[in-house]
């Protein structure tokens, strides 16, 4: 069988669209992650913070922020696509 590239397992979402919030989550993480590493930094040596580092751990939030904003956007996109909840069916007893 072969496989239709543009529609996705989980129903008809484009891949394009999957793979770009896969992206968007992950860049996201790895925002989050040297922010933290930014402030845990900062914290240990509050010395030497400068208003460099400072605009340095500023830039990396609003980053963070946009790619989150950028997933959500994704989402938002994506929703025509996927397949709508099948109705249950009750059993009389």
């Amino acid at each position: 069988m072969a496989k239709n590239k543009h529609v996705s397992r989980r129903g008809s979402i484009p891949i394009d669209v999957i793979d770009r919030i896969n992206l968007v989550k992950r860049e996201a993480r790895e925002l989050e992650d040297a922010l933290l590493f930014a402030n845990a930094a900062v914290r240990s040596n509050p010395e030497e913070t400068g208003e460099y580092l400072e605009g340095e751990l500023a830039a990396l939030a609003l980053s963070a922020q946009r790619l989150r904003a950028d997933a959500d956007e994704l989402r938002i996109a994506a929703t025509p696509f996927m397949p709508k909840p099948r109705k249950r069916c009750r059993v009389s007893a």
